[in-house]
């Protein structure tokens, strides 16, 4: 790849992308969960875990060079109202990653470093989440005009962003009863809030998505993967 392939490519790259790290997080910990039954299922769970380790490792070097190189092309982006669902994405599989470590990692790295991991990834979820979350409702509010067309089920990816805060949080949480209390009881009143803020927003825009889909056409083909993202919230 030269270098003005590998600048292409930061500039258009999608947030998008971090929905595979999700989902294979997701996956790996309903193999893991399964493992206590079928036993097979435990290696091809570990192989997904540092799988998806590589996949937010790798995602994450051109999502954060183009807040520095392609700025402009970023916030244009962001303030799209269908591709601004998506930047919750990388929060979202950081922590999906997080309760990866806690779930799977103890086979691998000590309770410590799982602890250390598993805080960075709350906080970036926690800090990123709520972040994204404001823009995007902000930009839908202030938009003069949305046409139907752009409203689809990626606009519950906010809502689903925040409801994945207290998965990760409360393993963190129990990984301090014994050792700082306030700390474990600040991180379970924070998971409240979230879960809070994801679940008005998810009645907020349930009635707009019902709303699009009984009263205007379905949206095009390409729209279909979004149904799916149904099941999150």
């Amino acid at each position: 790849m030269t270098e003005n392939d590998f600048n292409s490519l930061v500039k258009h790259f999608s947030p998008a992308w971090f929905a595979s790290v999700m989902g294979t997080g997701g996956f790996a910990n309903v193999l893991y969960s399964l493992s206590t039954h079928f036993t097979f299922l435990k290696i091809v769970a570990q192989s997904l875990f540092f799988l998806n380790i590589f996949l937010f490792l790798i995602l994450i070097i051109p999502w954060v060079l183009r807040w520095f190189l392609h700025i402009n092309k970023l916030l244009e982006d962001l303030s799209h109202p269908i591709m601004s669902n998506f930047f919750p994405t990388m929060p979202v599989g950081g922590l999906v990653l997080g309760t990866n470590f806690f779930l799977i990692g103890k086979d691998f790295f000590s309770h410590e470093n799982i602890v250390f991991i598993g805080n960075l990834l709350w906080l970036n979820g926690v800090i990123l989440c709520l972040i994204f979350g404001v823009i995007v409702t902000y930009n839908m509010i202030v938009k003069e005009k949305i046409e139907p067309e752009f409203i689809n089920f990626s606009w519950y990816i906010p809502p689903v962003a925040t409801i994945v805060v207290p998965l990760l949080g409360n393993m963190v949480a129990r990984s301090y009863l014994n050792t700082n209390i306030e700390y474990a009881r600040a991180i379970n009143f924070t998971d409240i809030i979230f879960f809070g803020i994801g679940l008005s927003l998810f009645i907020l825009l349930n009635s707009i998505l019902l709303n699009r889909f009984i009263v205007h056409k379905l949206p095009g083909s390409v729209a279909t993967p979004t149904f799916w993202i149904i099941l999150g919230p």
